[in-house]
């Protein structure tokens, strides 16, 4: 049931694309790169896009699996004050004036899991769209709970946006899918180490999330249940 080699070579499968295709849509963005997990995905993000002489501006509680990949990035890379777009916007202020003048790139999580809170990602999309940077949004704990059909924060904020949404929580299978627009898609196909030099997953759990997602449309009551009558799932960490 393995893909038996890397997407590059031999593991490339029919049932990757459809689901890539299908997320994709189902998100609202350009393109989608099926990966073999969260972490693996998240490592790929930072160590792939953000190039020598950006900044990567992350909220002080993001995931390990982001601090990882911004260890193996070239980009410089500074801490602001958890769920503040205020002191995100002081840290790339300081930037900007000490002679930076590259890509921003803003990392934050849209549910944080220890603490169950949401990130406030109007203001943060407006700070992207001022800065012209790239918001990253990890909606691991989101995907499948929140958002119309389980879609997640982040669709429509209306900024350069990269998201990441895991099959293994709220889809119920594995893997993990980044969605952005096409050409950074294309980055990470060509240097992300964790997508070049892995093995491709699985197409059966490729399957299975194409499977997951259609019955996200087709069954608003699994949305619902997972969410709560009230929508008390983020306040409390469920």
């Amino acid at each position: 049931v393995g893909a038996g080699g890397s997407r590059l070579l031999r593991g490339n499968h029919a049932e990757h694309e459809a689901l890539e295709a299908e997320a994709a849509a189902f998100f609202g963005a350009e393109a989608c790169l099926y990966m073999g997990g969260g972490f693996q995905a998240n490592q790929a993000i930072f160590s792939a896009l953000p190039m020598r002489g950006d900044l990567v501006v992350h909220d002080a509680l993001v995931h390990a699996s982001a601090h990882e990949g911004m260890r193996l990035g070239r980009a410089e890379c500074r801490g602001f004050a958890h769920n503040d777009a205020g002191d995100a916007a002081r840290v790339i202020g300081e930037w900007r004036a000490g002679g930076g003048r590259g890509r921003v790139w803003i990392a934050v999580e849209s549910v944080y899991s220890m603490q169950g809170d949401l990130a406030p990602l109007p203001a943060l999309a407006a700070l992207a769209a001022q800065e012209d940077a790239v918001l990253v949004v990890d909606e691991a704990h989101a995907t499948g709970v929140f958002g119309p059909q389980g879609r997640g924060l982040a669709r429509g904020l209306g900024c350069p946006l990269v998201t990441l949404h895991t099959g293994g929580k709220g889809l119920g299978g594995s893997g993990a899918l980044v969605c952005a627009d096409r050409v950074l898609v294309e980055v990470l196909v060509n240097r992300a180490r964790a997508f070049v030099y892995a093995t491709a997953p699985s197409p059966l759990s490729a399957a299975v999330l194409r499977a997951a997602l259609r019955a996200l449309q087709d069954v608003p009551a699994l949305v619902e249940g997972a969410r709560g009558a009230d929508g008390a799932g983020a306040r409390c960490g469920a």
